[in-house]
């Protein structure tokens, strides 16, 4: 007989009679608890600076559900500490962004209160 078959055989009689299954949450949670997400972009500074005009002791950072809109758009941000954890955000990098359209003036002023926040 080949030896090749028998080692297969005697490796497949070792493993457990009932293999656990598992779920896709079960297998995400494990991968990301061996490796975390690292967010490469969020723009909490510019809602900080635009909603909160810096002053983050206004913010609450434990539910930004129900962040203020600046303009009269979307109540709520994607970003507050419990969502963090639960998507396993192991690193977070903030990105400084300001439109276009702005007069460089303005953008650079922009730039340098989000900087300010961070």
């Amino acid at each position: 007989m080949n030896y090749r078959v028998m080692a297969a055989a005697l490796a497949l009689a070792s493993l457990p009679a009932t293999a656990h299954a598992k779920t896709p949450e079960q297998v995400a949670e494990a991968a990301l608890k061996a490796a975390p997400v690292w967010d490469g972009h969020n723009d909490v500074p510019e809602a900080l600076r635009d909603r909160y005009r810096n002053v983050i002791a206004g913010f609450d950072f434990n539910d930004s559900t129900k962040a203020p809109s600046a303009d009269g758009g979307p109540v709520g941000m994607h970003t507050d500490l419990p969502r963090l954890r639960k998507g396993r955000v192991g690193a977070q990098f903030w990105s400084v962004y300001v439109s276009a359209g702005l007069p460089e003036p303005q953008a650079v002023v922009a730039v340098l209160e989000q900087i300010d926040v961070m």
